[in-house]
Formats: structure tokens, sequence, C-alpha cells
């Protein structure tokens, strides 16, 4: 019996990222925000089982999503050290866009005492874009900490326009 073409079009990502693991149900998020290091490349290359005429040929874009997190013993701040610290971070973020690393990156909303505080997609991998993340002011001050989440899309499936950052709340 000839395999469906669902079956055939199934891609099957290589180097050490199995998709009959990540589409079985409940692991997706598992696998991929795993803290075990991978040797992917940039572009991920993949192909369907069987080689013959019509295998599909999928390419993958690879990204990294950063959570900027409060730490648990962050030191408390004053109005205007927080004011101070926040202006020093948005400017951060704002060199990182401008210099093509970060593609988006915003506040995640809630109440005050929320554990994650924000989100950022970088270009490249966890452990490219650590040391760049890892210069904001925030996490230097030890204030905030990041978790890095590695992200693979098809190729193309995100479009991001360039956006002009603000550089100060005073801008927002």
């Amino acid at each position: 019996m000839a395999p469906s073409r669902c079956n055939r079009l199934r891609p099957t990502l290589t180097h050490s990222i199995d998709t009959n693991e990540i589409f079985r149900p409940g692991n997706w998020g598992r696998l991929l925000s795993s803290r075990e290091p991978r040797e992917v490349p940039s572009s991920i290359y993949s192909h369907v089982q069987g080689h013959g005429r019509g295998a599909l040929q999928m390419k993958f874009d690879r990204f990294t999503v950063a959570l900027l997190i409060l730490r648990e013993d962050a030191p408390k701040l004053g109005e205007q050290d927080e004011n101070r610290l926040q202006d020093a971070h948005i400017a951060h973020l704002a060199k990182l866009h401008e210099e093509g690393h970060i593609l988006a990156a915003g506040p995640i909303l809630g109440p005050k005492d929320r554990e994650i505080r924000g989100l950022s997609i970088y270009k490249g991998s966890p452990d490219e874009v650590r040391t760049l993340a890892d210069q904001d002011p925030g996490v230097r001050e030890g204030r905030y900490r990041h978790q890095f989440l590695d992200w693979v899309v098809p190729e193309s499936a995100l479009s991001l326009s360039r956006a002009r950052f603000p550089r100060s709340m005073a801008e927002v």
C-alpha cells in the first residue's frame, strides 16, 4: 500500500531534532524548549521519508525567543532608579534592533508582580544571541535574567518589518 499524501509531505528535521517526536501531541514545546544543546544550522534542511521524485524539500529559519524574567532575588529599586534602568533597557533593545539582531521586542502585560516581563525575537541560535542579550543593563545589574528558547519556523513564515524602537520611556 502506498503511503498517504499526508505521510509523504510530513517533513523530518535532521541534526538531532526528530519530527516524529515533535509532531506527537504534547511534545512540541518540550523538545524545542529543552536546554539540551542541539547541533542545528541556521537554516535547517529537511526531507520527506523516501528520496524519489516528488520528495518535498523544506527549509526552516531559526530564531531565538528570549524571555526577560524578573529574578526572585532582584534588588528593590526606587522610582528614579527603576526609570533609569528602564530607559537603559529600552535603549539597549533599540540598538540591537538597529544592528539587525532583534526582529521584535516588547513587554509582557499583566500584574505588577508577574515573573515574565518581556519577550524578544532574535536572529540565530541561543548560543549566538546570549552574549548580546545578557548585555542588557537590567540583566547586568541583577534585576532580570533571560530564558532562551530555540525556535524554528518554515522558511519565510515569519515576516516582520523594520520599525523604529523607542530609546527611552519619554518616547513611548
